[in-house]
């Protein structure tokens, strides 16, 4: 699979840095592994980002036209989504403001903006935060003839707005369970009145200012961890700190970082953009330890058939739960620095107050 994965990186790396990079490593690829290439960037939430870094390739290393057919076919449909989704938060922020209600832009769309081509960055929901006005806004909301489902979740409700799913949150995190959570929230909240207006084809949007963003993009990509996270997780990582290196206040945030715990987490991700991606900033300084470590997260990270719950059966999914959490133990431990009991206690509690998660597939 090094080939494989060696290919996909030559890839983002040049549609990363929108320059072709070194590509060798894909002049002898088989019509079979070019295949995989596709498969493993679709599953890694890169498909469309992999597809920028074919079109800066010459054509005599360019895979075969029916793989490319393929891939471009997909591509577009990744586009189409990302439309259908900009429109309907285009009207939901202007209807928001004619209201006097100024959200906060959260992950998806916020970060869609520091790539190379926005539509390129697979989103899901659209995750707004307005606080304390929140449940004005769900009342706002079941006026307008929209189901809103605050059930089940302290940290946000949900609702479907012009055919896409919005989460709108009460909190940034769920400071329900963790103790670290609840003292980043605070420091959120603080900053959250110095949050800035961005703008992104004509949607006006405020998004938190940049330390406070970072250490919330570390802190909620840290959480997806133990499930499984995507190269897409560290092109994110990485476009946000290129975009904002300069304006965040690094004492500041490694404070914080050391405080939270997640300090292993943080260098490892910024050494695999580094190492992998290609980014323009420095790596921080790791230990050996963690050096050996980065390959054993980065190894998981793209063995994707380990996050991928294949059975519908109840009692099938409540085992390779159960198994999964117990296998990816050392990353509670060793790189989140997580009592794995505890982790264990928070996980049935949240499973106690939404027990509908306990055999959904894709939790």
């Amino acid at each position: 699979m090094k080939r494989i994965y060696d290919a996909l990186f030559v890839l983002l790396r040049s549609a990363l840095r929108e320059k072709p990079s070194d590509g060798s490593a894909l002049s002898s690829l088989t019509a079979q592994e070019w295949l995989a290439v596709y498969k493993l960037a679709a599953r890694q939430g890169v498909l469309a980002l992999a597809y920028d870094g074919l079109n800066a390739l010459p054509a005599e290393l360019r895979p075969p036209r029916d793989v490319l057919f393929g891939w471009a076919v997909n591509v577009e449909k990744i586009e189409t989504r990302y439309d259908r989704q900009t429109k309907a938060a285009r009207a939901l922020f202007r209807w928001c403001e004619e209201r006097d209600l100024h959200p906060v832009l959260l992950k998806g769309i916020a970060l869609s903006r520091l790539y190379p081509i926005p539509e390129h960055r697979p989103c899901g929901d659209i995750d707004i935060y307005l606080g304390q006005r929140a449940p004005v806004f769900d009342e706002l909301m079941r006026r307008q003839g929209i189901t809103v489902d605050a059930s089940g979740n302290e940290k946000h409700s949900v609702f479907v707005y012009r055919s896409v799913m919005v989460e709108n949150h009460r909190t940034f995190l769920d400071t329900s369970l963790y103790g670290i959570d609840r003292m980043l929230e605070e420091y959120l909240l603080a900053q959250e009145v110095l949050s800035e207006e961005q703008s992104l084809d004509g949607m006006r949007f405020r998004v938190l200012p940049p330390t406070a963003d970072a250490l919330f993009l570390l802190r909620h990509t840290a959480r997806h961890l133990e499930r499984g996270i995507g190269l897409r997780h560290v092109c994110d990582w990485m476009l946000f700190v290129h975009a904002n290196g300069v304006r965040i206040d690094w004492s500041e945030f490694d404070r914080y970082v050391d405080e939270l715990k997640l300090g292993t987490f943080y260098r490892i991700l910024t050494g695999i953009a580094t190492d992998c991606l290609g980014a323009r900033f420095e790596s921080p300084v790791r230990s050996p330890h963690e050096k050996a470590l980065q390959e054993k997260v980065l190894r998981y990270i793209l063995d994707y058939r380990a996050h991928a719950i294949r059975t519908r059966n109840p009692f099938g999914i409540l085992r390779f739960k159960t198994a999964r959490l117990i296998e990816r133990r050392w990353v509670l431990r060793r790189v989140l620095h997580c009592s794995f009991a505890g982790h264990i206690w928070r996980s049935a509690l949240t499973h106690l107050r939404n027990p509908g998660t306990i055999f959904d597939s894709k939790e």
